[in-house]
């Protein structure tokens, strides 16, 4: 099956894919860490809302 490939099918066949893998690893990438950023300032709110509640009573 490979015999009848010119350089040029080889190299697509090894770089398109490894490109969508790329594109998705940096997708990937940047959903976690802006999913951190969230979490991380959800619980700060939290935790001021915590210590306000608290210095109420």
């Amino acid at each position: 099956m490979l015999n009848n490939l010119s350089a040029w099918h080889v190299i697509i066949f090894l770089v398109y894919p490894a490109l969508i893998a790329l594109g998705f690893w940096l997708l990937y990438t940047v959903i976690r860490l802006a999913v951190r950023k969230g979490l991380r300032q959800h619980q700060e709110w939290l935790e001021t809302r915590a210590s306000l509640v608290s210095a109420d009573h």
